[in-house]
């Protein structure tokens, strides 16, 4: 039976130095900070046991090992918008950290699923949940939220 893993992680924002607060091409002399990871989590489907880990609960590598770990034993991974952001995101975690690739796995992206396979309104992780009753976020304080997570 496959191993499937249902994957989401958090990161940082880049942080630069900008002459505008619009339309602004940012060189990489105005970089201050490359964005990083906050957090992960993660579940085997079928199992109810979340997994997760963040900075302010491990070193970096710590994080980064674990993760590691989960995706190289997956045969199938399944996140929201994954392929784009969270898997190329890690594998450069990994890269820096010094780490292997992964076993190969196959990616479920159900954003590439909810835009190809239905016209909501919408393609938001939230907004589809929400439309098919399947849960509501919590609320939160959005970007502030980040900053404080940034913060520790």
């Amino acid at each position: 039976m496959a191993r499937i893993l249902v994957l989401d992680i958090e990161n940082a924002p880049n942080l630069a130095y900008v002459w505008r607060l619009y339309d602004e091409n940012v060189s990489l002399d105005l970089l201050v900070e490359e964005h990083y990871m906050l957090s992960w989590a993660a579940k085997w489907y079928g199992e109810s046991e979340i997994m997760f880990d963040s900075l302010n609960e491990s070193a970096q590598s710590q994080m980064m090992n674990g993760i590691h770990d989960l995706l190289d034993e997956a045969d199938v991974v399944v996140h929201f918008n994954g392929k784009k952001h969270d898997i190329p995101f890690l594998n450069r975690e990994f890269i820096k950290a010094g780490l292997s690739p992964t076993s190969p796995y196959r990616q479920i992206d159900l954003l590439t699923t909810v835009r190809t396979q239905f016209k909501f309104p919408s393609n938001r992780l939230i907004y589809v949940a929400e439309s098919l009753g399947l849960w509501k976020k919590a609320d939160h304080e959005c970007y502030p939220l980040w900053v404080k997570c940034m913060n520790g």
